[in-house]
C-alpha cells in the first residue's frame, strides 16, 4: 500500500465517525462536538481545528476591511 493511500473501510470509518460525533452532541442538552469527538476520530478532530481557524482568519479579515473602508 502506497503512502497516504486510504485503508480499507477509511470511507465508512469516517462516515461512522461523524455519525457519532453528530448524534452524541445532538442528544444531550447543551453537548459540544468538541467534548464528544472519540479519540480514535483525530482526524475529525484536526479537520474541526482548521475550520475554526479558518473561521476566525476570515472574520479578521472581514472586521479589518470593513475598518479600512470606514463601513
Amino acid at each position: 500500500m502506497a503512502a497516504g493511500a486510504p485503508f480499507p473501510g477509511e470511507e465508512r470509518y469516517v462516515r461512522e465517525c461523524i455519525t457519532d460525533v453528530a448524534w452524541r452532541s445532538s442528544t444531550r442538552r447543551g453537548g459540544s462536538a468538541r467534548r464528544e469527538v472519540p479519540g480514535d476520530c483525530l482526524g475529525l478532530w484536526r479537520l474541526m481545528v482548521l475550520a475554526a481557524r479558518l473561521f476566525i482568519f476570515v472574520f479578521i479579515i472581514f472586521w479589518g476591511c470593513c475598518g479600512l473602508l470606514g463601513v
